[in-house]
């Protein structure tokens, strides 16, 4: 879990089928010491498990990703310049009982770092 030491939970929304949450990295965290020394950078695997914490957190369950149509990195964020975070994630529950999502998760300037189609599940 990267929750409480990678990033904190600055504020939480969810209504149904919608999650928006703030969240503020910890630049200092010792994974960008190793992802860059010079010029840190919030990592791909990073963000996705952002994405999934978030979405347990709302759903109150622990999930795993199924599958993914599309994971798109559109942009570098560097915790130093920019530690605030909005993640936003559309949801829909399927028959076969998979949560079929859109997520996104912004900068404060409203430039997006990454998008995310995929399938979350309570089992592998």
């Amino acid at each position: 879990m990267l929750k409480s030491d990678f990033y904190k939970i600055l504020n939480k929304e969810h209504t149904e089928g919608e999650i928006v949450y703030k969240i503020k990295l910890n630049p200092s965290h010792p994974v960008y010491v190793g992802h860059f020394p010079d010029v840190p950078v919030t990592p791909g695997v990073c963000q996705v498990a952002i994405v999934k914490e978030c979405l347990e957190d709302a759903l109150n369950k622990t999930l795993f990703l199924k599958n993914s149509k599309d994971i798109k990195f559109a942009g570098l964020n560097n915790p130093v310049e920019k530690d605030e975070l909005i993640i936003k994630i559309s949801y829909g529950l399927l028959e076969d009982g998979l949560y079929k999502i859109n997520a996104t998760i912004i900068d404060d300037q409203e430039n997006t770092v990454l998008k995310l189609r995929g399938e979350f599940g309570d089992q592998l």
